[in-house]
């Protein structure tokens, strides 16, 4: 998995670090409702805390989100890669043709 970018920003969303080359001028790859969201999935289904929020985006790539408490201070980590985990595309489309199939079949 080549990363592409990483950025670090504070609960305000100011950058605190970054490395790489952001996609766009206005990139801002930290989304605290995204993250927020995924929260209450996580409380809603009682699956435990989670570990990070991840966007598999068009072209194989995966956005990866996490927010931390580090001595007190909210911070927002963003990693964007260039490839989602071998396998993972595939699972995806496996799933949508097994869903695609049944429904299709249910209707003829």
């Amino acid at each position: 998995m080549n990363l592409i970018f990483i950025v670090v920003a504070n609960d305000e969303g100011l950058v605190m670090a970054e490395v790489g080359t952001p996609p766009a001028e206005d990139f801002a790859p930290y989304s605290l409702n995204l993250l927020t969201a995924s929260q209450h999935v996580m409380d809603a289904s009682e699956l435990g805390e989670s570990v990070c929020t991840a966007l598999v985006l068009n072209g194989g790539r995966m956005l990866i989100m996490r927010d931390a408490d580090i001595g007190g201070q909210e911070i927002y980590l963003s990693i964007l890669c260039s490839k989602v985990p071998t396998g993972m595309q595939k699972l995806l489309k496996r799933i949508i043709d097994v869903v695609s199939h049944s429904l299709l079949g249910h209707n003829r």
